[in-house]
């Protein structure tokens, strides 16, 4: 009788806890239960806005694949101004500045390439945006510009190119022992990569450089 008795006043001493708490309980229920909604529909809206940003890509490389400027354009745009943050935007900015390219618009391509490299979230897409841009600049006899875009931090696998880049540059303004600093890097960050090619040990030799052809692969 007694443990019945003690039972019955445990379960009155739980109804009595669940009144005293009852309106905490159910706002924490209402709050938790919010919270999963919420957390539910922000991942719907981001999964919507991907989809969004991943179709028009698709018809701005499908205007690229048609030569349709207009429509290229305007998906760029949108891209660029909606997504920004999306790799989408920055490969957007890159067909077009690509394409302007083409058609001697150096002006585009090159606001394109700037950019992805000052807005663009992804590292290698910036990398590239500086290899072609600097390459742009030195087309457009611009050596000074050219030589303000190179990052060897930034430059990630086109260092090679980049610091090749600035050693022919530093070469025409005279800079042998720039020159040869900038083919060396250019060299060792290569043999890291890969991508040692005959010109740029050529370069070496003609600077004085002795270059291990044993260790150096051609490209």
């Amino acid at each position: 009788m007694e443990a019945y008795v003690t039972e019955e006043q445990q379960l009155e001493a739980v109804k009595n806890w669940f009144k005293k708490h009852s309106n905490q309980l159910i706002w924490g229920l209402i709050i938790i239960l919010s919270s999963i909604a919420g957390v539910r529909y922000w991942y719907h809206h981001q999964t919507v806005i991907a989809e969004q940003a991943s179709e028009n890509y698709v018809s701005l490389m499908m205007a690229f694949e048609q030569n349709d400027q207009t429509t290229l354009k305007s998906k760029a745009e949108l891209l660029i101004k909606d997504h920004p943050k999306s790799p989408y935007a920055s490969l957007a900015a890159l067909v077009v500045a690509h394409q302007a390219v083409k058609e001697n618009d150096f002006k585009t391509a090159t606001e394109g390439y700037q950019w992805v490299i000052k807005h663009g979230k992804q590292p290698d897409f910036q990398a590239l945006s500086r290899a072609r841009l600097m390459r742009l600049l030195i087309a457009e006899n611009k050596p000074d510009e050219a030589l303000a875009v190179f990052d060897e931090e930034k430059a990630r696998a086109f260092l090679p190119l980049m610091a090749e880049m600035k050693g022919d540059i530093l070469l025409k303004k005279n800079d042998q022992k720039g020159a040869t600093t900038a083919y060396e890097l250019a060299f060792k960050s290569a043999k890291e990569e890969g991508m040692v090619g005959p010109l740029l040990k050529m370069k070496l030799e003609e600077l004085g450089i002795a270059v291990d052809k044993n260790k150096a692969e051609k490209s």
